[in-house]
């Protein structure tokens, strides 16, 4: 079950007061995550309580009480106003794509990369497949260096993280149709875990057979191990910025932020 509840905020940006819808619990027993990370049912449909946007400046961010490094003016600013130019097909996919922008001008590289990640999450729900491969270019680069910044960590914790990360990145280019790229870059790659290992070789198969469609992590086939089975936690909680996406998955311990 999804619950939510009123609260008034005050733009941070512009001082203007207005309520919003703030998610309190949900739940995803419907199944594992994405392989790019989304949640499951219900949870999976809450994208539109993740972000509040200010009516009158049109300041973006989680709570828009809280103040990124920007000025109005900037706020003003065609770029930031129209998107850079992409047609979204829905008002949210514009606010996740507003809120990447509002990451970038604040060097916040890793809150970009969730936000441009969750605006192709958008796209792929409306069929707007230009604008979803669009998204996932534009989150490659900001993965990439995520992936890099810990790559000489001898912290176990930053390994598998990091092997998450690369999976993440396997899924967003072959998303993409970036299918020789995973080929290439992947296939003499061997992660640490065995499961992992399983994802791995499922995006590279469906790399070399050009699909890039959805899948979850329960298309996956085990290999020749066995599965381990984890209870599944009933609820999250509404604060995005430290929720974790671990439902259904021992792979992707990665913030949905």
């Amino acid at each position: 079950m999804t619950t939510f509840r009123k609260l008034e905020c005050k733009c941070a940006i512009c001082g203007t007061t207005s309520e919003f819808d703030v998610l309190s619990s949900s739940n995803t027993c419907d199944g594992g995550p994405d392989l790019d990370t989304r949640p499951a049912e219900m949870y999976r449909s809450t994208m539109h309580l993740w972000l509040q946007e200010c009516p009158k400046c049109k300041y973006v961010s989680g709570n828009i009480s809280d103040r990124h490094n920007i000025s109005r003016e900037w706020l003003n600013s065609n770029s930031y106003r129209w998107c850079d130019g992409h047609f979204f097909m829905s008002s949210l996919a514009k606010r996740f794509y507003r809120h990447y922008l509002i990451a970038m001008e604040s060097k916040d590289y890793k809150e970009a990369f969730y936000a441009i990640l969750h605006c192709a999450w958008v796209c792929d729900d409306k069929k707007d497949i230009r604008n979803a491969i669009r998204c996932r270019k534009l989150a490659l680069p900001l993965v990439t260096d995520m992936i890099e910044d810990d790559y000489y960590s001898d912290n176990y914790s930053s390994q598998s993280n990091d092997a998450s990360l690369i999976l993440l990145k396997a899924d967003i280019m072959r998303r993409a149709k970036r299918f020789n790229e995973v080929v290439n870059e992947f296939s003499s790659k061997r992660l640490s875990d065995d499961r992992m290992n399983d994802y791995l070789q499922f995006e590279i198969e469906k790399a070399k057979a050009k699909d890039n469609k959805c899948y979850c992590t329960d298309d996956v086939p085990f290999t020749n191990h066995r599965p381990t089975y984890r209870k599944r936690p009933e609820n999250s909680t509404s604060d995005m910025k430290k929720t974790e996406s671990n439902e259904g998955s021992d792979l992707f311990d990665l913030p949905l932020l």
